[in-house]
């Protein structure tokens, strides 16, 4: 599937394809999501940037899942994804993996992108939901 950002949404877990996302607020399956770190002082010189990820891939050259090392800032974000069942934390809590079903075989050579851009951490209207932009992964999910 080809499509400008994959937009990650956790309760309940599930994956969408949007074109490439502009707005503070995102309507995704009739939620409102707000990029939470919009007008941050300590965000707005790395719009786009929670840190550097990796698509995670298998032996069949699927993307399984996700790996994100925070950048300082967005260190917290760990704390608000580490209950969900698709989530693996770092022993060292400044990264976390997201699974996108319960494969989680993947090769490290292949799995080493190095992404950034176009990712970001909404939290819905009433904060009971959570979201995670990253840019469009090499080949299918």
């Amino acid at each position: 599937m080809e499509t400008d950002i994959i937009f990650i949404t956790f309760n309940p877990f599930k994956i969408h394809c949007l074109p490439c996302l502009s707005e503070k607020v995102v309507n995704v399956a009739g939620v409102n999501y707000i990029d939470v770190y919009q007008g941050e002082e300590s965000a707005q010189e790395f719009d786009g940037f929670l840190g550097f990820y990796d698509w995670l891939i298998n032996g069949d050259s699927k993307v399984i899942g996700v790996y994100l090392s925070l950048a300082d800032f967005s260190e917290g974000i760990a704390v608000d994804v580490a209950e969900f069942k698709n989530v693996e934390l770092d022993e060292d809590g400044l990264g976390f993996y997201i699974f996108f079903s319960s494969d989680r075989e993947y090769l490290e050579d292949l799995s080493c992108s190095q992404s950034f851009g176009l990712n970001k951490f909404y939290k819905s209207q009433n904060n009971k939901d959570i979201a995670i932009s990253f840019g469009s992964p090499p080949g299918n999910i």
